[in-house]
């Protein structure tokens, strides 16, 4: 879906707290322009338009948040320091959270609009962190991760599906042998 600029106001607007999120959802649709449906994604994640950092800043949103890393950490069993590469990281909600488990993490997304808030977001672990600007199909990394996260709603979105194999290319790619 396509959510113009500022119509998420409405799921933060504390004034108005009868407002439900159906009734919401509908206004939202209600006031979409028209969009190219064959590159939906690039009006509502490069642009920015598809409301992530308003989503996952809700308190919910922090605690689903909090254990699906747990589950990868449990997973995984990756040592202190191990390099991850979140993969269309978005606003960065988990890469910032395994950075504060003492993992090297890269953030790849496409869009600026949501790189600039996870960086902000990340303001005070820097070091662990690297975030970078850049198509998920032309990431350049070879043998440099011991893990690669894909998470949320964030594959499967190009019109192309030898674009998608490109990508699952790309991802092996980047990981160390044994990653």
């Amino acid at each position: 879906l396509f959510y113009p600029e500022g119509s998420m106001s409405i799921f933060t607007d504390t004034s108005n707290k009868k407002l439900s999120r159906s009734v919401a959802l509908i206004a939202i649709i209600s006031s979409m322009k028209k969009i190219n449906y064959k590159n939906w994604w690039q009006d509502a994640f490069i642009r920015g338009r598809y409301p992530l950092v308003e989503l996952t800043s809700d308190k919910i949103w922090r605690a689903k948040t909090k254990k699906q890393v747990q589950f990868l950490l449990k997973t995984l069993k990756l040592p202190q320091g191990a390099k991850i590469l979140d993969l269309a990281c978005g606003a960065g909600r988990h890469s910032i959270a395994l950075a504060r488990h003492g993992y090297k993490v890269t953030g790849l997304d496409i869009s600026p609009v949501y790189l600039a808030h996870a960086k902000k977001m990340s303001d005070g672990i820097k070091n662990s962190i690297t975030w970078i600007h850049r198509d998920m199909r032309r990431m350049p990394f070879k043998n440099s991760f011991d893990a690669a996260l894909n998470l949320f709603t964030s594959f499967g979105y190009f019109p192309k599906a030898s674009d998608d194999l490109l990508v699952l290319r790309r991802i092996y790619r980047a990981l160390k042998q044994d990653g």
